[in-house]
């Protein structure tokens, strides 16, 4: 598991990220028929501000990539502050926790 901090998002934009899945020797993982979850939340004990998964589609797999989407209605929802992150994969009867960490989020500014 990884503690990151990613890169500030518009909360007036369309946000597509890719992550590259490695594991804690570096290697690539075969994320091939994974499911995968990637979510934030405002504050420990408040429900989930952002869901991407590979079953709602928001969550695409190419080998040992996923890109996680988010449309700018569900960015719009998101104040100018810093979310609680995690993501996990599910493989093989297996979830393991990929990341925890936070997820910055800016003012766009326009209406």
């Amino acid at each position: 598991m990884f503690d990151v901090t990613l890169k500030p998002l518009s909360n007036r934009a369309t946000t597509v990220r890719s992550f590259q899945a490695i594991d804690a020797a570096g290697d690539a993982i075969d994320l091939t028929g994974a499911t995968i979850v990637f979510e934030a939340r405002s504050t420990k004990g408040s429900g989930t501000a952002l869901s991407a998964t590979t079953s709602n589609g928001k969550v695409t797999i190419s080998t040992t990539t996923f890109t996680v989407r988010f449309e700018v209605a569900e960015t719009r929802a998101l104040c100018d502050k810093e979310y609680d992150l995690g993501c996990t994969v599910l493989i093989g009867g297996d979830t393991t926790q990929l990341y925890v960490g936070k997820l910055p989020v800016v003012d766009g500014v326009v209406s």
